[in-house]
């Protein structure tokens, strides 16, 4: 297990760092990882059996290579380990500004601990929130299941072999092998014989060279008003549709109506902000002559805000998708706050009185018998019918089944993510003083005051609808005011606070994917701390 989390950890982070730099940009999924590890596992115990006994050296060594066999959890360790380093540390976005952006000399030392020390910042929320994000059965976290779906069908050849409405015998592994096979074949049609199936702008082909049908209707540049796609990857593109609730997807439908489809053509043909003098969607930045902004003219020596240079050049223009963006985020972030408070506080507050008073779970004794669920008063449930509304809302909110299940492991203790926490966050405020980033040391502890404030609602709301809302513009905004003028200051305070609320996240799913697939819990730790560490140097080198 441990040679092939290493294995895909250097290889996955290496290979999506290199190719994010590029365009066009290539990246390898997790899920490439969880496929391409189950044929190594299996040969792997092909290559070394398990051996009783040896009294050699070179029989001992084959019995420790030997020794376990290839099976569901270890498969599930070595997903999870390239689920945290697959994707490239936003400090080295942070490292390559400062290089070729800036012109500033960054020591192998700083690279380390900058990139180290964002990384880890996460676990400390992850296992901290574990109470409110991890352990009720109301968070489902739904991009976990294609997962415990997957290695499901992979190692239990045996289970859903039934019929299913007069099929005949249709077991997992044949349909997901009826399905890979169909969904490879058909690739080749959109990906190499016609890429207009992937891109089918078949309103942009009464008149290509139309540039208003262009803005309505083109996919690449354009608003997109008829989303007609036989490309899977294209409708996967933000994420699986398949793992994402209806009405959670039909939030987002009705937003992208109402904004993108209504409100963005409005303004941008009435030239609110002179946006008819820019692209209607792009994400780049303008200038008064209509070109890309030239950032170094608004730069001192010291890369400082020269703000008689700003007015000397030109103000910033934004396109108007770009500009409705930037006022999307800032009422969802108000609406989480809100829609959290309301809806989920009561269960807040519950999950954090019962943290204070039994504190993480702990190794017990099994009776050997099932045991009926009770209620917080005590009450013991023998059917549905005997519980009111209330009651049933405190069984939904209270632990899951796998979380009492997993109570013969021992826990990871909340010590071990308090001084990863300290640690790391004494080598940041180190780090932000010692070197010309211009961004005190309590700057660093407002980025993480702000992610301590956004961490449970953002993780509440994603773990039930797989919709993650997005700090990031509010760390700039709040470290473009109280450090104004200093770039790296913002963007190293927009990693400390944005990539620790994403990392966190991500961590705090793959410990809800430990409970489903029941990896105990101070293993989960270990896995995900070493292929972190791995994956984070392995893209630095």
């Amino acid at each position: 297990m441990w040679t092939l989390a290493i294995l895909f950890s250097v290889v996955g982070s290496s290979t999506n760092l290199f190719f994010s730099l590029r365009y066009p940009s290539v990246s390898i999924t997790p899920f490439i990882a969880l496929l391409l590890a189950h044929p190594l596992g299996r040969i792997w115990d092909l290559c070394f059996p398990e051996i009783v006994s040896a009294t050699t050296i070179y029989g001992k060594l084959m019995r420790w290579l030997g020794q376990g066999r290839w099976n569901k959890k270890e498969h599930a360790c070595v997903y999870i380990s390239s689920n945290v380093s697959f994707g490239f540390a936003f400090a080295t976005d942070v490292i390559v500004s400062q290089n070729h952006f800036y012109k500033q000399p960054t020591p192998i030392l700083y690279q380390i601990l900058l990139t180290l020390s964002t990384q880890f910042l996460g676990y400390t929320f992850a296992g901290l929130t574990r109470q409110w994000l991890v352990y009720p059965s109301s968070m489902i976290w739904p991009v976990t299941l294609q997962s415990t779906a997957m290695f499901t069908t992979l190692h239990d050849r045996s289970e859903g072999e039934e019929e299913v409405k007069g099929w005949e015998k249709w077991g997992r592994w044949k349909f997901f092998m009826t399905v890979l096979g169909g969904s490879v074949a058909w690739y080749f049609f959109p990906g190499f014989i016609w890429p207009g199936l992937s891109y089918f702008n078949i309103g942009t082909w009464a008149k290509p060279d139309s540039v208003v049908l262009a803005n309505l209707f083109g996919t690449s540049t354009g608003l997109g008003l008829i989303p007609i796609t036989f490309d899977w990857a294209q409708m996967s593109y933000i994420g699986s549709p398949i793992i994402t609730p209806l009405w959670a997807a039909t939030n987002v439908l009705i937003g992208l109506i109402a904004v993108m489809w209504i409100l963005a053509p409005i303004l941008y043909y009435s030239n609110v902000f002179f946006s008819s003098y820019m692209p209607i969607l792009s994400s780049s930045v303008y200038d008064n002559t209509g070109g890309f902004y030239d950032v170094q003219k608004v730069l001192t020596q010291d890369f400082m805000f020269d703000e008689a240079g700003y007015k000397s050049y030109s103000k910033v223009f934004l396109p108007i998708t770009y500009v409705l963006s930037y006022a999307l985020q800032f009422a969802a972030m108000t609406a989480l706050v809100t829609h959290t408070t309301i809806w989920h506080g009561k269960d807040i507050w519950k999950q954090g009185k019962r943290a204070l008073k039994i504190g993480s779970i702990t190794k017990t004794e099994t009776t050997g018998t099932y045991q009926r669920l009770k209620t917080s008063s005590g009450k013991r449930i023998e059917s549905e019918d005997d519980l009111n509304d209330e009651e049933w809302a405190d069984i939904v909110g209270d632990e899951d089944v796998h979380v009492r299940l997993m109570k013969k492991y021992p826990e990871a203790p909340t010590s071990w993510y308090l001084a990863t926490g300290v640690v790391t966050t004494l080598v940041g405020m180190w780090l932000v003083e010692a070197y010309e980033i211009h961004l005190p040391w309590y700057g660093l502890l407002l980025a993480l005051f702000m992610c301590t404030i956004f961490f449970v609602p953002v993780g509440i709301v994603m773990a039930i609808t797989n919709q993650q809302s997005s700090i990031f513009l509010i760390c700039q905004m709040v470290a473009g005011y109280v450090f104004a003028g200093r770039g790296i200051a913002n963007m190293v305070f927009v990693t400390y606070g944005y990539i620790t609320s994403t990392q966190g996240l991500k961590f705090a799913s793959d410990l809800k994917l430990g409970q489903y697939v029941k990896i105990p819990p101070r293993m989960l730790f270990t896995v995900q701390m070493v292929a972190t560490a791995v994956g984070s140097l392995t893209q630095i080198g």
